[in-house]
C-alpha cells in the first residue's frame, strides 16, 4: 500500500497506513552516517540470513531510531524487514518479532535537515512543534530494496506526528 499524503501541515505528512508484521534486531550505534550505516549493514545481513533459512524474498528494510543521546552521540536502532502474516516468527536470539511503523508523520530528506542524524531529528521536531503538532519520541526510514543500504542518497527521515483537530 502507498503511502498518502495528508494535508493538515504546512510541512509534508505521509499517512504510512496499518502496520505489518516485521522481524527485527537491535543495533547501537554512534549518530554518524558511518557508525549508523555500519549497524544497518550488520542487522541487513542477519536478516538476510533469516529470509534465505525461511525460503523468503528480502524485501524494505525498515529502520526506526530510538533513545537519541546527543550528549553522548549514540542512538539504539531497530533494522527490520516485513514478512507476510502468515508467517509467524518467535523472538530467539537476537532475532525478535514485531510491527513496522504506521500511521502519519512528517517527512524531511536528511541532507536537507543537517549534517547528521541528531540535526535532522532536531529540525523535524522544530517544524513539527512550530506547527502545533505533537510528535513521537522516535523516527523511521524505509530503505526500499532491502539489499545493502546506500547513504549517498538516504530515503526521507519520518517523524510520527499526532493530528488534532
Amino acid at each position: 500500500m502507498a503511502a498518502a499524503d495528508v494535508a493538515s501541515s504546512n510541512h509534508a505528512l505521509i499517512d504510512h497506513g496499518k502496520s505489518r508484521p516485521m522481524v527485527s534486531v537491535i543495533r547501537f550505534c554512534g549518530l554518524q552516517r558511518s557508525s549508523i550505516a555500519a549497524a544497518i549493514q550488520s542487522g541487513i545481513d542477519v536478516l538476510k540470513h533469516l529470509a534465505e533459512a525461511i525460503d523468503l524474498a528480502p524485501g524494505a528494510t525498515y529502520v526506526v531510531y530510538r533513545n537519541p543521546r546527543v550528549s553522548t552521540s549514540t542512538v539504539t536502532i531497530e533494522i527490520g524487514m516485513s514478512i507476510p502474516d502468515e508467517v509467524a516468527y518467535r523472538n530467539t536470539g537476537e532475532l525478535r518479532f514485531g510491527r513496522t511503523p504506521k500511521g502519519v508523520a512528517m517527512q524531511g530528506k536528511p541532507a536537507d535537515l543537517g549534517p547528521d542524524l541528531s540535526h535532522a531529528l532536531i529540525a523535524l521536531r522544530e517544524t513539527a512543534a512550530a506547527e502545533g503538532l505533537e510528535y513521537e519520541t522516535y523516527w523511521w526510514q524505509v530503505f526500499p530494496d532491502g539489499g545493502d543500504v546506500e547513504f549517498d542518497n538516504p530515503p526521507p527521515l519520518n517523524l510520527p506526528v499526532l493530528l488534532t483537530n
